[in-house]
């Protein structure tokens, strides 16, 4: 279920009494594994097969403790990653139940979807939590009008949607009387978390605060502080139509504590920290980030490694291999910007007309044309028009890009930046020299018609890189960044159908014998014997999931083996047909 990298990140996890962490990505896998085989059988029976010493729920309760508690980021993502992951299968587990679902914040507990949500935030791992914030629900019965709006902020804060939280604070807020304490109390807590997420929305995109909360509190970290005092503690309330002590309310206290540890997180990791390159004007810089950052405020781990590397630098060349789904695409836009921001223009090749299109609709609404003043452009026909001009960022294939060199060199004279996506292109393999060849003279011809410009090489599959980057130094002569990060953001479990072997047996056997029943029938055909034949063939599908990046551990497996079905199914004709019976 987990990469190599990611199971080194719940590895990294403080130990507890009782518990290695080494095992604690298998744990959490054989977890999701046994979900997921519930969920396939459409039954709930057996998800506490797993239950031991410890639990999810112990596990989830533990380091979501060490989250809210610990200010040393180095404890604080991976002890936020095992809860977070702890909290979003308790979530799943929960959406499958039947059962009344409770409301996700009330005094005295906070729903495994929001922590979830927030936990991943704390743990620096943006994808996921962008995949339990579809977890949350809102409009649950029971759950008070707070509430409610507290739990779509934090799904548009896990999801990166801030201006959606500034949106939606001109217009929530409306008087609601409540005739008991406690829960005018509850709301009144819920309330300034509500608030609180909206300053830190605000900060994040370095937006004015909302003017309904600007005078109440000084931050974010503020609001979130004054919450987990008066919801621990006795003394004044700071809170409007509340007065006097309120004792705790250890959901509203839980929810800020998490909230604050997330917080501390997102600052480091808004786009907005990351600075102009070398000689790009500041103002156009800042312009593209807060345009962009209404849509990808958060910059994942994996890039700001790229970032701490210098590969959007002017006068850097670099070489970035990320797997599938990592974010090439985006990871590039930081060097393009710098690029546009100098006033240079750039050029983007993409291996199939396919690519081209898709790309050229990623790069206009990365870099819009009311923002920079830039224009995205894949139309070829009009490059090939005496004194054509190239447009601010031109998309196009590897042999378009050469006859365009050959035709018009002198359109490429403002060119600062050479992207070349999926670069694995440039090595020669049966059926596809001509192609390689062609893409390297390209790549060639370029550096000889621009040689100033920089070059950003892209792809999920180069496994020389270091000897890439070596020769595209030397053909420079400029330095060039290997940046080669196997870290990626999906999540599944891996598992193969298998069946008991002696079940097996009897299926056979049983319809050999029935199959001997019906040839004593006087001009019996093939076909019915075979039919009488597939009626018998039938057993309990089981999955065998394996519970880390590389199954074998030694010279033994690491898996973990339930049933899919609670009934047999035919072996015979459609898999999923049921036997009678």
């Amino acid at each position: 279920m987990f990469d190599a990298t990611t199971a080194a990140l719940l590895r990294s996890a403080p130990a507890m009494p009782g518990l290695n962490p080494a095992s604690i990505p298998a744990l959490l896998t054989a977890q999701y594994a046994n979900l997921a085989a519930a969920r396939l059988r459409g039954s709930d029976e057996g998800l506490e097969d797993l239950v031991q010493a410890w639990s999810l729920e112990r596990l989830a309760d533990t380091y979501e403790i060490l989250t809210s508690l610990t200010s040393d980021a180095e404890i604080r993502r991976p002890a936020a990653f095992v809860a977070g992951t702890a909290q979003l299968i308790l979530a799943r587990r929960q959406t499958s139940a039947t059962e009344h679902k409770p409301p996700n914040i009330d005094r005295d507990r906070v729903d495994p979807s929001l922590a979830a949500a927030i936990l991943f935030l704390s743990a620096e791992q943006y994808a996921d939590a962008n995949e339990a914030a579809l977890s949350i629900q809102t409009n649950v019965e029971g759950q008070s009008y707070e509430a409610d709006i507290l739990s779509e902020d934090i799904a548009d804060l896990a999801r990166g949607r801030l201006n959606e939280i500034l949106a939606r604070s001109a217009r929530w807020r409306r008087p609601i009387r409540y005739a008991d304490l406690d829960e005018r109390a509850l709301a009144a807590l819920v309330e300034a978390l509500i608030s609180g997420v909206e300053l830190l929305a605000a900060s994040l995109l370095h937006e004015t605060p909302p003017p309904l909360v600007a005078g109440r509190f000084d931050s974010a970290r503020h609001a979130f502080e004054t919450v987990m005092n008066l919801s621990a503690s006795t003394g004044e309330s700071y809170l409007p139509g509340i007065e006097g002590a309120i004792l705790a309310y250890a959901g509203p206290h839980h929810l800020a504590s998490l909230l604050l540890s997330a917080s501390d997180g997102l600052a480091l990791a808004s786009l907005f920290a990351v600075p102009p390159p070398i000689g790009a004007n500041t103002q156009s810089w800042n312009t593209w980030l807060r345009s962009r950052a209404k849509i990808a405020p958060f910059v994942w781990p994996n890039h700001r490694e790229a970032i701490a590397k210098g590969f959007y630098q002017t006068g850097v060349s670099s070489v970035v291999v990320l797997p599938t789904g990592a974010g090439k695409t985006t990871v590039s836009s930081l060097k393009i910007g710098g690029v546009l921001a100098r006033g240079k223009k750039v050029v983007f090749l993409a291996p199939t007309h396919a690519l081209v299109d898709q790309l050229t609709v990623d790069l206009q609404e990365m870099f819009p044309a009311d923002v920079m003043g830039s224009v995205v452009s894949s139309d070829f026909d009009l490059l090939m028009l005496v004194n054509a001009q190239l447009r601010d960022i031109e998309v196009m294939t590897p042999e378009r890009c050469l006859a365009m060199l050959s035709f018009a060199p002198e359109a490429f004279q403002d060119v600062g930046l050479l992207v070349f996506d999926e670069c694995h292109l440039l090595s020669p393999e049966i059926g596809r020299i001509r192609r390689a060849l062609d893409a390297m003279l390209c790549v060639l011809g370029f550096n000889h018609v621009a040689p100033d410009a920089d070059m950003l090489f892209l792809s999920a599959m180069l496994k020389n890189v270091d000897d890439m980057s070596d020769w595209v130094a030397a053909l420079t002569g400029r330095p060039c960044v290997a940046v080669d990060l196997p870290w990626k953001p999906s999540r599944q479990a891996r598992g193969v159908i298998i069946y008991d072997n002696g079940e097996l047996e009897r299926a056979r056997q049983a319809a050999i014998e029935s199959q001997r029943k019906e040839d004593t029938r006087v001009g019996t055909r093939s076909a019915s014997l075979r039919q009488v034949a597939k009626r018998e063939l039938s057993a309990v599908p089981y999955a065998i999931w394996g519970l880390q990046h590389n199954w074998l551990s030694g010279n033994s497996a690491a898996c973990i083996t339930n049933p899919i079905s609670d009934t047999r199914v035919m072996l015979a004709g459609s898999l999923w047909e049921t036997a009678s019976g």
